[in-house]
């Protein structure tokens, strides 16, 4: 992805509460600071209490891989390779876990989680390419990106409009601030689904880059919709995280098309 396209995604929330900042400073008071802090850490508190309660479910009905493994010792070298510095992976109970596949969670530390029924399902090859991706997202940090631009947005959706009730605040402003929280909130809902399906399209790039090849992976996305398909599709492009299946496998398989000689 773009770096230029993610430093837009992130500097216009914090624009927007850096203007936010310097309302307070002008027409505040330090008591209005301790406020807004405390506010914002409520509104951060919800989502990241509700992402690290969803991990250690998952962790919880996960096991851990031995370093004997066969699967382990192949992440490890594809981390070595991508310059990933650790990898654990952990084997989800698809009894209890019907809705993991694979993903990657965890910031700091890189643990992979898959499922038992897509292990049994993909050969070695296409074990190694769902690695990769999910290596690749550790590589690129987009866990901690995403979460950046998301609560960003979040408190610039929120604190902006909050904030233009404050009594001493002429009326441009408390006008401005108010159509602020409400373009904060609609670029918020267009971009950050559409930075995860960049995302999407980074990780499966650099896990074909480092296999040498696209086929595996693409083979892997294939038996992934039988193994777990769709019951409803996806609707709206606001709630897409991810691009289709399709689209990600025909992106691959173009890629790995010799290019014709004109």
């Amino acid at each position: 992805m773009r770096d230029s396209l993610l430093f837009t995604l992130l500097f216009t929330p914090f624009t927007s509460i850096s203007v936010l900042l310097y309302t307070v400073t002008r027409w505040g008071n330090i008591t209005t600071y301790y406020a807004l802090a405390f506010i914002d850490a409520i509104i951060l508190a919800g989502p990241i209490l509700a992402r690290r309660r969803r991990d250690r479910i998952i962790l919880h009905y996960s096991s851990e891989m031995p370093a004997d493994n066969s699967l382990q010792i192949r992440a490890d070298l594809l981390a070595r390779k991508m310059g990933v510095d650790s990898v654990r992976v952990y084997l989800a109970d698809s009894q209890r876990l019907r809705r993991v596949n694979a993903l990657q969670i965890g910031v700091g530390r890189t643990i992979i989680v898959v499922s038992d029924i897509l292990i049994r399902g993909l050969t070695p090859s296409e074990q190694d390419a769902i690695m990769a991706h999910e290596l690749a997202h550790a590589k690129r940090q987009h866990i901690l990106k995403r979460n950046l631009v998301a609560y960003g947005y979040l408190l610039a959706t929120i604190d902006l409009p909050l904030f233009s009730g404050y009594r001493s605040l002429p009326f441009s402003w408390t006008t401005a601030l108010i159509q602020g929280g409400i373009v904060m909130f609609a670029i918020g809902m267009l971009f950050v689904p559409y930075l995860n399906t960049q995302f999407e399209v980074e990780a499966d790039s650099l896990a074909a880059k480092v296999l040498g090849q696209g086929e595996s992976l693409a083979g892997a996305l294939t038996k992934l919709v039988q193994l777990y398909p769709v019951r409803k599709p996806m609707s709206g492009f606001w709630r897409r995280t991810h691009p289709s299946i399709v689209e990600r496998v025909e992106r691959l398989r173009a890629a790995n098309k010799p290019a014709r000689l004109t």
